[in-house]
């Protein structure tokens, strides 16, 4: 069943029409016609169940069933991470949604591969747009939210909205997984540098803001599967 995005404020009479590219989608991709089921949900943790009554190209008119409440997961964890190049940028924000990332925070570090021409917001918009992709394709009911880079030293002054702070560093001897499981924070927020390594500077700016750390083993990770990996580890 396939699901979709909608804007409550669209819903008259409990009925819902479907426009745009994304009706284009549902008839010319899907092939879904009058009687087809399917999902939709408002990213925020709503969902219908609906039937097409009518379908064109440019217009899906979708008759909803009783609205549903699905519970929002109980650790919300905020992934920051330095931020890649556009191919492998892509493949951490999707596959971090997949894996259940509430909030993704492209991370600017001294030795961030990108810097200032990958911070529009257009470009915004479209990591916002690959990361609704993945929500709609793994059918969760909250999707996430992708934000505008900021340097770690603007991110760390804000760690106190969370409930636990993790960070990711490479062959660190003391790193250790936290003994504490993830599931007892309701707000988690995991570090993950860029491949250069945090710099001295940026080390004590993070032991000074009470993170733990995190041990991903013994190997050298590429950032982009560093981040799948303590996604991994922190919903055990």
């Amino acid at each position: 069943m396939p699901q979709f995005r909608i804007d409550p404020p669209t819903i008259t009479n409990e009925t819902v029409a479907i426009t745009g590219p994304l009706a284009h989608h549902v008839t010319r991709v899907l092939r879904c016609a009058a009687g087809a089921t399917l999902r939709l949900t408002d990213a925020r943790g709503t969902t219908w169940r609906g039937r097409i009554v009518e379908a064109t190209p440019r217009v899906v008119t979708v008759a909803l069933g009783a609205a549903r409440l699905e519970p929002p997961p109980s650790t919300r964890i905020t992934l920051a991470v330095a931020l890649l190049p556009r191919d492998r940028w892509r493949i951490a924000v999707e596959k971090s949604v997949e894996l259940g990332a509430d909030v993704i925070q492209p991370l600017l570090t001294a030795r961030t591969l990108i810097r200032a021409t990958e911070r529009t917001p257009r470009q915004v918009a479209h990591w916002q747009q690959i990361a609704d992709g993945a929500a709609e394709q793994c059918e969760t009911a909250w999707w996430p939210q992708v934000n505008a880079p900021r340097p770690l030293t603007a991110l760390l002054q804000d760690v106190t909205q969370f409930d636990r702070v993790v960070w990711c560093r490479e062959r660190e001897p003391s790193a250790t997984m936290p003994t504490q499981p993830a599931t007892a924070a309701t707000r988690l927020l995991c570090m993950i540098g860029p491949e250069g390594g945090w710099t001295n500077e940026e080390i004590a700016q993070i032991t000074a803001a009470n993170a733990e750390p995190l041990s991903l083993g013994p190997r050298i990770l590429r950032t982009e599967t560093a981040a799948l990996a303590a996604l991994i580890h922190l919903q055990r």
